[in-house]
């Protein structure tokens, strides 16, 4: 077991089983290769266990967590993380505040993003990384649902479902037709309050609408998305 200090710890390994406690401070801990066990404890950590079946303990405060390959579960703890799903099954609890999720890649996920006890919190999957044509989203009850990633054949290669989560973020090219009532638009035409059709609920008012550029670096760390 390596274990940190209260400062702001940094800690890598190699291959192998390893255990990791970064205890309080914003810790970077990385486990690489192996079944690895990451506790960030208290404050903003940055957790990356690699490849392997990692078991992740964000801890309290605002962590950004990337599951990489394997199947993963995580913790996220309190605070208002950052989880990156990557290949594999894995499960993953957001826990307490409003926590963001993405994915790093396919598998069969299961994700629950948590309820405060004030009801307040706001969980987001965010596939704004991803392909528009490479996954379907099939949304069941409010808060619930299911992710399929598809192959370039429109295979299902994997299926996310998820629960407790209040938004999903879809992800549009510039110059995409959107259907609205009073006819198509550009996607980044679109404005918050614009009335829009949606392919599973009908007519939906637009709460939100946003613009993410990615970088080489973005783009290396997720496998599912490309450069137009």
């Amino acid at each position: 077991m390596l274990q940190g200090t209260p400062e702001d710890d940094q800690i890598t390994t190699g291959a192998g089983q390893d255990t990791l406690f970064g205890q309080s401070g914003d810790d970077s801990l990385e486990g690489d290769e192996g079944d690895d066990s990451l506790d960030g404890g208290e404050g903003a950590d940055t957790l990356d266990g690699g490849d392997g079946q990692d078991i992740w303990l964000g801890g309290a405060g605002a962590d950004e967590i990337t599951a990489g390959t394997g199947d993963d579960t995580v913790f996220a703890g309190d605070g208002e993380d950052q989880i990156a799903v990557g290949p594999g099954n894995d499960r993953v609890l957001g826990e307490q505040g409003s926590d963001r999720f993405t994915f790093d890649g396919a598998g069969d996920h299961q994700i629950l993003g948590g309820e405060d006890a004030d009801g307040l919190d706001i969980d987001r999957i965010d596939l704004t990384g991803i392909d528009r044509d490479t996954y379907r989203l099939i949304k069941g009850q409010p808060e619930e649902g299911r992710i399929e990633f598809l192959d370039s054949d429109g295979n299902v290669i994997g299926r996310t479902n998820y629960a407790q989560i209040e938004e999903v973020i879809i992800c549009f090219t510039p110059g995409t037709m959107i259907a609205t009532k009073p006819g198509e638009k550009s996607v980044q035409q679109l404005k918050a309050g614009d009335c829009v059709f949606t392919r599973d609920n009908g007519p939906q008012e637009l709460r939100w609408i946003g613009r993410r550029n990615l970088n080489r670096h973005d783009l290396s760390k997720c496998r599912n998305a490309f450069q137009f």
